[in-house]
């Protein structure tokens, strides 16, 4: 018989979708934060002091915005929980599973027994904020910086030449993703952005239907698609209604102890949701040396290595949330993860990142509590979530049943799958490319005015071709339409470096 000391078991979730209508109405940053902790706790069946001092570790998943100087500190401040570890955590979608992968390992090696995470998002408050001209004081005393939790990579995400050209942005970035994934598929504008339009059609069903959801409401793909003076372009090809909505007011947590502890604490069997596989790795870090822009290695690798784990394959996930930050980060993890494109499961369970709302580094966590429950409505069905940092970036898996394990639990270590990537060979980053280039992926950038305001590429040049280069367009509308109306990847031009700026302008 397993040692239940070394089982880890998802125990409570819990949710909070604040919309107040003024600032003044809304809940501050650690009220939403401890709203959902108590939610988890109430769903795990679990009082307070039950459990106050029995929790070791806290993680809280990093804020876009620095609410309060120490929000690990500050919540067990508020809710007295004595937590040996208290933590932040690194920056990116995939935190709150790859805390939940590390946790786990953490109670199956008998380091820890109870473990609580939560994060939030009040970027909706702060926006009426603003309006109003009021200074929230939102922030705790705290005398000390909080401790980062297992961070992959400390430092930017983008490198100096992708910043000075614009590619350090996700908004950015994955239109780019996007039309290079057109390009190699051979499809036209048009046919493409039916699709994609098709598919986020298909997650405002869900979020209509979630009572969590910042925008519950169903959207047709011909609304999705349309560009109009509500849905302009961000970044070709991207309308509005197909970007992440970060201005919301969302909070979540979950409960993840030993089986022991859950059984010492009385939680009934049917609350109890177990990590059946998982995964974390990232791609070649920057951008300019990725492999291509129509796949992540990483997911791959993340997606077989999690379901080997759990001994299942993809055919036994019966549901799914994909991170749908854009719609390329869809589609890119379901091709990695074996999915036909046409397959009838939805890939969501949230209603995702544009509709049920983006709260910053903390949409997984949403993710993993609706999986929770769904997966409690469904006892012995699999469920399949994954996190995506960055620009497709870094990754985690997390697979998900309400049956117990059947072998102790142990995962493949992040660094062996990490070397496994960067045994991979990738193109070098050319600073200053000179001569003739061709472009590999391309956008065009909107206002907020609706209005194209810059082109950005990335090309390779004829005499390194094993170097990517960033570059922008000549400030040209007629340039940047013609970027639009046609497939502009392959496109032969000449690349020469003017100040900071590489210009890339067409033949």
């Amino acid at each position: 018989m397993m040692d239940q000391h070394a089982i880890p078991v998802l125990v409570g979730v819990g949710q909070t979708t604040d919309k107040g209508s003024t600032f003044e109405a809304c809940l501050s940053p650690l009220q939403l934060l401890m709203e959902s902790v108590k939610r988890a706790l109430e769903d795990a069946g679990i009082h307070l002091k039950q459990i106050q001092s029995r929790i070791d570790t806290l993680v809280i998943t990093s804020g876009f915005i620095d609410y309060l100087k120490n929000p690990p500190q500050a919540l067990c401040n508020a809710l007295n929980i004595h937590a040996k570890n208290q933590y932040l955590s690194g920056v990116g979608g995939c935190s709150p599973q790859a805390a939940v992968n590390r946790l786990s390992e953490d109670i199956a090696n008998l380091k820890i027994q109870c473990a609580l995470l939560g994060g939030m998002e009040a970027q909706a408050a702060m926006g009426m904020a603003r309006k109003a001209g009021i200074q929230p004081d939102w922030d705790q005393p705290s005398d000390q910086a909080p401790e980062l939790f297992f961070p992959y990579r400390a430092g930017d995400g983008a490198c100096e030449t992708e910043m000075i050209h614009g590619i350090g942005v996700p908004v950015n970035v994955y239109p780019m993703f996007e039309n290079a994934l057109r390009s190699y598929l051979g499809r036209s504008f048009s046919d493409h952005q039916s699709k994609i339009a098709d598919l986020f059609s298909r997650f405002s069903r869900v979020a209509e239907k979630n009572s969590y959801a910042w925008f519950p409401k169903a959207r047709s793909a011909q609304e999705i698609m349309t560009v109009t003076g509500n849905n302009r372009y961000v970044g070709f090809p991207y309308t509005k209604l197909m970007n992440s909505m970060l201005g919301v007011n969302q909070s979540a947590a979950v409960l993840l102890m030993s089986e022991a502890m859950a059984d010492e604490l009385g939680v009934r069997r049917e609350k109890r949701v177990y990590l059946h596989g998982c995964a974390d790795a990232a791609d070649h870090w920057y951008v300019l040396n990725r492999v291509n822009y129509y796949s992540s290695p990483a997911i791959k690798l993340c997606g077989k290595t999690a379901l080997d784990m759990a001994g299942k394959t993809m055919e036994d996930m019966d549901h799914i949330d994909l991170y749908s930050c854009f719609p390329c980060a869809v589609e890119i993890a379901r091709d990695m993860l074996g999915m036909d494109e046409n397959d009838s499961r939805p890939l969501t369970v949230t209603g995702g990142l544009p509709y049920f709302g983006g709260p910053g580094n903390n949409y997984v966590m949403h993710s993993l509590a609706a999986m929770v429950e769904k997966l409690r409505e469904n006892p012995g069905k699999f469920g399949l979530l994954n996190g995506n940092s960055y620009y497709l970036s870094k990754h985690s898996v997390g697979i998900y049943n309400t049956l117990p394990l059947e072998k102790p639990w142990q995962r493949t270590h992040p660094d062996v799958l990490q070397k496994q990537i960067h045994a991979t060979k990738t193109p070098e980053i050319e600073n200053q490319p000179k001569g003739s280039a061709a472009v590999e992926t391309y956008t065009v950038l909107f206002n907020r005015e609706g209005q194209p305001e810059k082109g950005l590429i990335i090309g390779r040049t004829e005499n390194q071709p094993f170097k990517r280069f960033a570059a922008i367009t000549p400030a040209d509308p007629g340039l940047w339409q013609e970027m639009m109306t046609g497939d502009f990847v392959g496109t032969r031009g000449i690349v020469r470096n003017q100040g900071r700026f590489n210009v890339f302008e067409p033949i």
